[in-house]
């Protein structure tokens, strides 16, 4: 079980660190960063380039990286430029430690303190947690200070991603129009269904042209496989992320656990807040959360 807390750094800036138990991710190296590629993206002293895995910045993909990949990056040069590293990859060798650009996915801590690359990119609103079949390890944690995130807002003009309302948590009813794109979506699921062995989770009265959330027969094994039965979600409020198409109406197919989340009602102070549970919940300590006086600052 990964351990997390946060670290202060020469410019005073509070950070998330973490150290990922064995069973959950294995420590594949070192090594000594001499290059910032781009924010996801770095250059090792033995050659090797290191992709952060679990991340969406959606504006380095433009023709021309927008001003939060410019920050994203800047953060990453601070934090990690010509510092020595240890790289965390999944446990399953054969499937999720190169992508087919032949760069190593992995989570990246510092080796004098285990600051940790993907938690201050999320923790600083500057990333969005985008996890795949392959490697979905720290998906609670990343969502923990995902969710922490969205409460610091920064109040000058520092680069935030959820100012954007194409990046923002998107409600059902406010699907109105869309594009092939990643969402986050939140709603509440009005009915299940399965054809074809493929189980459907319907936000709307009209399955031909309300959200709908595809888990087919591979995906349906892997979910029951981790204690999973989608076709009882009736009447659940979820969060769920995803690559948007057009299939009667928008759809998002979804192939593991880790892109869904529970939202969940919870009493505080006599007033009905809601949390979010993913499904493979971990517990983090508290005080990894970002300082609020200190979020966004430089």
């Amino acid at each position: 079980m990964p351990v997390m807390a946060q670290d202060n750094i020469a410019d005073n800036q509070t950070y998330p660190t973490i150290i990922p138990a064995p069973q959950i991710l294995k420590k594949t190296g070192t090594g000594m960063v001499t290059r910032i590629i781009d924010p996801l993206r770095m250059e090792l002293d033995n050659g090797k380039i290191i992709e952060l895995s679990g991340l969406d910045i959606p504006d380095l993909y433009q023709r021309e990286p927008g001003e939060i990949s410019f920050a994203a990056k800047n953060l990453i040069e601070k934090l990690f430029l010509n510092k020595k590293v240890n790289i965390y990859q999944s446990q399953n060798q054969n499937a999720a430690r190169v992508n087919r650009m032949g760069y190593d996915l992995a989570h990246i801590t510092l080796f004098e303190n285990n600051l940790w690359a993907q938690g201050a990119l999320i923790a600083n609103g500057l990333a969005r947690v985008r996890t795949t079949l392959d490697m979905r390890e720290l998906a609670s944690d990343m969502y923990l200070l995902e969710q922490a995130s969205w409460e610091y807002i920064p109040e000058n003009d520092t680069p935030y991603i959820w100012r954007d309302s194409k990046y923002k948590v998107t409600m059902t009813d406010d699907l109105k129009t869309f594009s092939e794109d990643f969402y986050i979506i939140r709603g509440t699921i009005k009915q299940t269904a399965v054809k074809n062995n493929r189980i459907y989770l319907n936000f709307g009265d009209n399955w031909r042209n309300d959200f709908t959330v595809g888990i087919d027969s591979d995906a349906r094994r892997l979910f029951s496989k981790e204690g999973f039965q989608p076709i009882d979600w009736a009447n659940k409020t979820i969060r769920v992320r995803g690559w948007m198409r057009d299939y009667n109406g928008p759809y998002i197919e979804v192939d593991h656990p880790e892109q869904i989340e529970f939202i969940e009602p919870k009493k505080q102070e006599s007033r009905a807040k809601e949390i979010a549970i993913p499904p493979r919940h971990k517990e983090i300590i508290k005080n990894a959360l970002p300082d609020p006086e200190k979020f966004g600052s430089n």
